[in-house]
């Protein structure tokens, strides 16, 4: 479903006049591109005239931070405690996602959410939504409600816009209706596409040579449980306490089709998933997988074909690992099913 970009332009610029003081908000430990949708929809206010804040609960992951010191940008001031009359979260349809930040959107007195994940929780109460999971990224729709309402980028901003786009479309390999338009009207702004390349190059180098990466990845595979589903789908499923969705796509790149990986917070556990283009090519998608462990496990999850996510509440096991090895025990039939019943639809 492609977005009117007309009229939801229309609306949160109604709803951001209206609001007098707006909070924007991203994930937690927010990555590339949930820093650049972010700062994006403070542009947009910027030129809108609205006072506003940014709040990145945990602050920006270790490479978001290395992006605004490559391209010398300041985030506005972070978020206070009181009631704003809008709150936008960027990246992210699901609560858990917000962190300590939810109050601030739940205290708001209009909401709106721009996402490019599977509709969650947030969009229940949400005074305008502009999402398409079909989207490659955040960015990509932020950056297409700024042209619409006429906000201009500089350079800066708009190399990391299109850093935001070139992380999560996994440079370009997955794209969707609006990718390409976006970022040719961010080289248009003046986004520098060859430094955005080499940074995303010298960013993978860095992450390939982390020494709490590295020992992160053999720890997990050294607690791996595999399984194996419709002859040739292979699911993988482990527990670490950090650096999740790296060994995620680790597992994937190392032969996995369906790697889940769990870590413990305080606040509950959050289950990293990737999969392979085998596993899409057969029907098995990280949003199904997702939607499969919130039903058998509660909380609250979702993500696109390859990449997900899941947040389930404490109450449902004593470890990560207890929560792992249940998950191990039923997943490989869920997929098994999936699959059977995609493929014999296929053939029909």
């Amino acid at each position: 479903m492609r977005i009117d970009w007309a009229s939801s332009a229309a609306r949160l610029r109604e709803l951001a006049l209206k609001a007098g003081e707006v909070a924007v908000i991203t994930h937690r430990n927010a990555d590339l591109d949930a820093l650049a949708s972010g700062l994006i929809v403070s542009r947009i206010l910027s030129h809108l005239g609205v006072e506003h804040c940014l709040e990145a609960p945990e602050g920006p992951s270790r490479q978001a931070r290395e992006a605004l010191k490559e391209f010398s940008l300041e985030p506005p001031p972070p978020c206070g405690d009181k009631r704003y009359g809008l709150a936008i979260t960027v990246d992210s349809t699901n609560s858990k996602q917000l962190g300590s930040a939810l109050r601030i959107y739940l205290s708001a007195a209009s909401r709106a959410v721009i996402d490019h994940h599977e509709p969650g929780g947030l969009i229940e109460s949400a005074d305008l939504a502009v999402v398409d999971p079909s989207a490659a990224s955040t960015s990509e729709i932020t950056v297409m409600l700024a042209s619409e309402l006429r906000a201009p980028m500089e350079p800066g901003l708009a190399s990391i816009a299109l850093l935001g786009i070139v992380a999560d479309s996994r440079r370009f390999t997955m794209v969707g209706d609006y990718t390409f338009e976006a970022a040719q009207r961010l080289i248009e702004s003046g986004a520098d596409y060859g430094r955005v390349m080499e940074f995303m190059r010298k960013s993978g180098q860095q992450a390939q040579e982390d020494l709490s990466l590295r020992i992160a990845k053999l720890k997990a595979f050294s607690r791996l449980k595999l399984g194996r589903a419709c002859n040739d789908i292979l699911v993988a499923v482990t527990h670490i306490g950090s650096h999740e969705a790296s060994v995620a796509r680790s597992l994937v790149a190392e032969g996995a089709d369906v790697a889940v990986v769990v870590v413990e917070r305080k606040e509950g556990y959050r289950v990293s998933i990737r999969v392979s283009q085998r596993a899409v090519a057969s029907g098995v998608t990280a949003s199904k997988i997702a939607a499969f462990i919130v039903d058998k496990f509660g909380g609250e999850g979702g993500g696109h074909d390859m990449a997900g996510m899941a947040h389930v509440p404490p109450a449902v096991s004593v470890t990560a690992e207890d929560l792992a090895n249940a998950i191990a025990e039923r997943l490989p039939g869920k997929v098994g099913r999936i699959c059977v019943e995609y493929r014999a639809g296929a053939q029909k």
